[in-house]
């Protein structure tokens, strides 16, 4: 195999690496049901991820219930439901298992930049992969802001030790690709995620991603 464009690849999990949606969905409207109000679909909840679980909780709940004290209560609840549930249907995606072999096999680095809380993001990326196979991880509640403000992808950075220009972020939407930019870092928008190619309509990766071969390619030149 050629020597990599990249020396490491950083990672956002929910709809990149991982499908997550059915246990979310499934602690969301178990937290719902609790205190009594509606539960949503599948496709609902899809829509309301990307931007950390406050937001997520925040857009379940009905409008007249989104006050900070309420969503922050709620939140607390449903954050202690997922850790019940985080790894029930949760798996990566067809190939992904493979490739992360492969880039660890050719010694790139990898690390995961997550909007989801970071108690469940490095459960996750060890319950799915292995302990320490990506060399740095890390969510949200971690006195960071959430992406796509760049503090979570230059701490990772600093972490790894690695130069800014050797750095592929890889993600499923607009979010990543913000995020990608406000680190000044090349971003290959994968198309398997929750949203597909309409994840992107407002912000457009570098890379569109079709097939995990697709991503490999890019990152072996």
């Amino acid at each position: 195999m050629k020597t990599p464009n990249y020396s490491c690849v950083i990672f956002d999990m929910d709809g990149t690496l991982l499908y997550t949606i059915d246990d979310i969905a499934k602690s969301v409207n178990i937290t719902l049901k609790e205190y009594g109000y509606p539960e949503k679909t599948i496709e609902e909840v899809t829509s309301y991820v990307n931007n950390g679980a406050y937001r997520l909780m925040e857009l379940a709940l009905p409008e007249n219930a989104r006050d900070e004290k309420n969503v922050t209560a709620v939140l607390k609840r449903y954050l202690e439901i997922y850790d019940q549930h985080v790894c029930e249907k949760t798996h990566p995606y067809d190939g992904i298992t493979e490739l992360i072999e492969t880039l660890k096999q050719n010694h790139i680095k990898l690390a995961v930049v997550s909007n989801k809380p970071d108690k469940q993001a490095k459960t996750l990326a060890e319950h799915c992969f292995g302990k320490d196979v990506f060399s740095y991880v890390s969510g949200s509640g971690i006195g960071l802001p959430t992406k796509p403000d760049k503090a979570c992808t230059d701490r990772a950075i600093e972490a790894l030790n690695v130069a800014r220009k050797d750095v592929l972020y890889v993600g499923d939407s607009y979010v990543d690709v913000l995020t990608a930019k406000n680190a000044s870092l090349p971003c290959a928008g994968v198309l398997w995620g929750f949203g597909g190619e309409h994840s992107f309509d407002t912000e457009k990766p570098d890379f569109y991603i079709r097939s995990v071969k697709e991503l490999q390619d890019l990152i072996f030149g």
